[in-house]
């Protein structure tokens, strides 16, 4: 990659690939952000590359830069079901649990509209029912983590023998 970019430092794809490759190392995170961003800044239609950057973002606990980058996308209609999870984990992580809600609803909704596979959303079940704990809706939040529980989360496992014995 580093050869490519040398002979073509305007060849945005270059950089995405080599963010990706980084991005697949974990240690590399930042270096793949750098690499992302750099594919953006040439190719600001690069819809995957906003969204590789989200999930490194993420990843390192960027939760206001990872959101950003997911509302950009839905700002553009580069409709991603996934986008939506995101974002409203990054909402819960940044105490916006209404959002959250709202957004990991959407991505349920979505999941439905593209027939995504159903244990593929265990974490928007888990996150939401985390959100609903936060704003003391305890019997939603059970009825999520449950959901996410039957999917196969052991974290949502542990959430319903703390909180949800009595319910």
């Amino acid at each position: 990659f580093r050869t490519a970019i040398k002979f073509d430092p305007k060849f945005a794809r270059v950089y995405f690939e080599l963010g990706d490759v980084l991005y697949q190392q974990h240690e590399k995170l930042e270096e793949a952000i750098a690499n992302f961003s750099k594919s953006i800044d040439l190719d600001p239609s690069n819809d995957l590359a906003f969204r590789f950057r989200s999930w490194a973002n993420f990843n390192l606990g960027n939760h206001k830069q990872s959101k950003e980058d997911c509302q950009l996308l839905i700002n553009r209609d580069a409709i991603y079901q996934e986008t939506f999870e995101q974002i409203g984990i990054n909402q819960y992580e940044l105490g916006e649990f209404k959002n959250a809600i709202k957004s990991l609803s959407v991505n349920l909704e979505l999941a439905i509209e593209f027939e995504d596979e159903e244990e593929e959303l265990d974490l928007t079940f888990l996150y939401r029912g985390k959100a609903k704990k936060a704003l003391e809706d305890i019997k939603g939040a059970c009825q999520d983590w449950t959901k996410s529980s039957e999917l196969g989360n052991d974290d949502a496992e542990d959430l319903l023998k703390q909180h949800c014995q009595s319910i």
